[in-house]
């Protein structure tokens, strides 16, 4: 037997959310063995935290930064995290941690009440976030130089938020409520150009992150006010449900190989196959995971 499968065979899973309107480690539950596969990086009551797949092996990334730590979203090379912090003041602003080094730096320093939910270019240059201005109900999409320069506004309708980075690099997939009054799913290219409307559900879609090959989209939906999980083509079609339970389901992401979904259920972070079935919880008193690096 390789050390890889012994090793597989040691480990106990448990599984692992939240989600913007889209220290502690948490208790483990017993699930089932699995492979522990790459670093999943969440956020708890204590900070950020990086774990194995698995739900084992939390380990504090802001145990010494002071402020509040949310948000968290890794690079594609998973070199770098990036979070929203107080660190610096009252108001939010984006930072990101080199894993190797330990060295934070700060992002954004601007007049927002809050910058966050950031998703990454596919060559880790660059970062495209959300960002409400103090004393506004309004959210906007921004991008900017992970060195901090070019700051530059993409859109413009109010109530923009939760971008993810495609992985070739050419789409922003976001949700807005442009034109309709509710949250639906928007295209747009990473310039903020070619802005078009993917989804024309009745009810609300948010939370949207693009699979590993870009192939498929995974969201948060609302059905008859409960927000459940879903899949679909990377353009618009072959919707599929995958949770159905009383509980608020939100914040997904994938893991790098498509196999499994991590997303939030009453704080508390589950873990499903990408067909929506095995699911396990992770860890409790975690939420917002990202798995995928973008």
């Amino acid at each position: 037997m390789s050390k890889t499968m012994a090793l597989a065979l040691l480990v106990t899973v448990v599984v692992a959310f939240g989600l913007m309107g889209c220290g502690g480690t948490g208790n483990v539950r017993e699930s089932k063995v699995v492979e522990p596969g790459p670093k999943i990086v969440y956020m708890s009551s204590y900070g950020i935290y990086t774990m194995e797949g698995s739900g084992l092996n939390p380990t504090n990334l802001t145990a010494s930064f002071s402020g509040q730590a949310d948000w968290p979203s890794w690079s594609r090379d998973r070199k770098q995290v990036a979070f929203e912090s107080t660190h610096s003041r009252a108001s939010k602003e984006l930072y990101v941690k080199d894993i190797a080094s330990g060295v934070v730096k700060r992002v954004t320093n601007d007049t927002m009440q809050k910058d966050g939910f950031a998703t990454w270019s596919p060559d880790g240059t660059k970062l495209i976030y959300s960002a409400n201005p103090a004393g506004s109900p309004n959210w906007y999409l921004y991008s900017i130089n992970v060195s901090g320069s070019g700051r530059t506004k993409l859109t413009t309708y109010g109530q923009d938020d939760s971008p993810s980075w495609s992985p070739d690099g050419t789409t922003i997939v976001y949700s807005s409520m442009q034109g309709t009054g509710r949250f639906q799913l928007w295209t747009m290219k990473p310039d903020g150009t070619a802005k078009k409307r993917l989804t024309t559900y009745a009810g609300w879609d948010r939370c949207p992150r693009w699979s590993p090959q870009g192939k498929k989209i995974v969201f948060a939906r609302e059905f008859t006010g409960n927000r459940e999980i879903c899949t679909m083509n990377a353009d618009g079609t072959g919707v599929k449900r995958l949770t159905n339970d009383p509980a608020y389901d939100s914040g997904p992401t994938w893991d790098p190989t498509a196999q499994f979904i991590v997303f939030g259920r009453s704080g508390a972070l589950l873990r499903m196959n990408a067909d929506g079935t095995s699911l396990h919880k992770l860890r409790v008193d975690a939420a917002d995971a990202s798995w995928l690096g973008g």
